[in-house]
């Protein structure tokens, strides 16, 4: 028996390097995933939407003073679609 297991586990270990090092053979030689001018293009439509900037923090003398603050602006909303109702049920015939 322990012949048994001594021989799984060097199994298992030598086919986890094997393993390992095809994947990083497949990995290394591998194409990039996308050509210059497409990451390009979405780098540009990424920094083509603007968002508001955050107003100021303030700072620690203004929070100890007692100054008032300026108001926060209005949180931004979002539309939610409501939902259709359907609610999958998970019936594993298990026991009840």
């Amino acid at each position: 028996m322990k012949l048994i297991k001594l021989g799984l586990r060097i199994y298992i270990a030598i086919s986890t390097v094997f393993g390992f090092l095809v994947g990083w053979i497949l990995l290394a030689h591998s194409g990039k995933p996308t050509a210059n001018n497409v990451a390009a293009e979405g780098a540009q439509a990424i920094t083509s939407y603007k968002l508001d900037p955050l107003p100021p923090v303030p700072s620690l003398n203004d929070l100890v003073s007692g100054a008032p603050l300026k108001p926060l602006p209005a949180p931004q909303t979002f539309n939610v679609q409501p939902s259709s109702g359907f609610s999958p049920r998970f019936r594993s015939g298990g026991s009840r």
